[in-house]
């Protein structure tokens, strides 16, 4: 697995409840989270694909902590014409996207000019409130 270089520290931690999403970079092209897997294109024609792995407990929301070196469990590229799944470079860093005002996590594999913020879920209704008594 390639190790993402992560910003600021590998060791900075922080629950999920303080991220909102991913903000990712990339390349014009489909962008999609399915499950804990992120396809994105970069590097232009012939365009590769990206894939990174979250780790499964991840994306679901959860007031669990995590550090930024274990996000992630997995990076790839490939181009169409290549057929070889190579590992893919990238960063793992906190930012709080253009016109938002929570945490998210960025990825970022050093190709493209397009940035999406993907939102992910938010706590349950009520879950900040006081217990009953």
């Amino acid at each position: 697995m390639p190790y993402p270089i992560c910003l600021p520290s590998d060791k900075f931690v922080c629950p999920r409840s303080y991220y909102a999403g991913i903000y990712v970079r990339h390349d014009p092209g489909s962008i999609a989270l399915t499950g804990n897997l992120l396809t994105f294109i970069v590097a232009g024609s012939p365009d590769a694909l990206v894939r990174v792995w979250f780790a499964n407990d991840w994306i679901p929301w959860s007031s669990n902590k995590r550090t930024l070196d274990f996000i992630t469990t997995d990076a790839s590229y490939e181009y169409p014409t290549g057929g070889q799944i190579r590992p893919l470079p990238f960063y793992v860093y906190v930012v709080i996207p253009p016109g938002k005002s929570r945490n998210y996590i960025g990825i970022d594999a050093m190709y493209g000019s397009d940035y999406t913020a993907i939102d992910l879920a938010s706590a349950p209704g009520g879950y900040w409130l006081p217990a009953p008594l």
